[in-house]
């Protein structure tokens, strides 16, 4: 009974505590198998915006047609889960509905995840239908439309084995901030067993050096775990890789 009195050992626990909890749920949601697929609207950027005050008798043509109230989407699709989506598993292909009085008039597919994931679709008027592909975990794609008369309204749909439903993502961010928050609890734990080694050192030097030792150890399990849940997250890793790229050109 006189080691549970001793508030190193009281640290310790506490320390493991969080520790089990932070490694238990990392493995849940690392681990859990289940299909989604999700979509992120990436940018939705107006351009003939200003047409009604500039003048109702300004005509804007495209290919022919006049259009107004031009907007150009970036629209990304990705299997948000950790079991691969077949072609197999659609029974319809994944669209995306503009709106009955939307015309899109060009669109084109970027930045495919993995490069060699290769796209077939088709465009009809307001929608855009894509064929059926093998989807790996963390694979991806995005779509750059140009569309007239968008309402800024748009509907994702498919018929999929195994998927209620295309959810609005980006999902994946609930995860990684799950994690991100277990990884900083755990270095503040950390930080709090430092301080209270530093009152500890006052009294008993042995004590301090091993409250010292546990310290370092959860806040670096903290601050790794922190780490590795955000590049594993891809929103993430695009932001630094962005401003790796900024920060390098303005050093050139």
């Amino acid at each position: 009974m006189e080691i549970l009195r001793d508030p190193f050992w009281r640290f310790v626990g506490v320390a493991l505590t969080l520790l089990g909890v932070g490694v238990t749920v990392a493995i849940y949601f690392l681990r859990r198998r289940k299909k989604r697929l999700a979509y992120e609207i990436v940018s939705s950027s107006s351009l003939l915006s200003m047409r009604d005050e500039l003048g109702r008798k300004l005509e804007i043509n495209y290919g022919g047609y006049e259009v107004k109230n031009v907007h150009l989407i970036n629209l990304r699709i990705y299997n948000s889960g950790t079991v691969p989506i077949e072609s197999g598993d659609f029974e319809r292909c994944i669209s995306i509905d503009f709106g009955g009085r939307s015309r899109v008039l060009s669109s084109e597919i970027k930045d495919t995840n993995p490069k060699n994931l290769e796209i077939e679709y088709d465009t009809n008027e307001d929608t855009i239908t894509f064929d059926p592909v093998l989807l790996n975990s963390e694979d991806s794609f995005s779509v750059k439309a140009l569309v007239s008369d968008y309402q800024s309204e748009l509907d994702v749909d498919a018929r999929i084995v195994g998927v209620s439903s295309i959810q609005r993502g980006p999902e994946g961010q609930i995860t990684t901030l799950a994690i991100m928050a277990v990884g900083m609890l755990l270095s503040l734990a950390g930080v709090g067993m430092s301080i209270y080694s530093g009152e500890a050192y006052n009294t008993k030097e042995l004590l301090y050096r091993k409250i010292q030792l546990i310290s370092n150890i959860t806040i670096s399990v903290g601050y790794v775990t922190a780490l590795v849940a955000m590049f594993k997250n891809d929103r993430f890793r695009n932001l630094f890789n962005e401003m790796k790229e900024y920060f390098h050109s303005i050093s050139v």
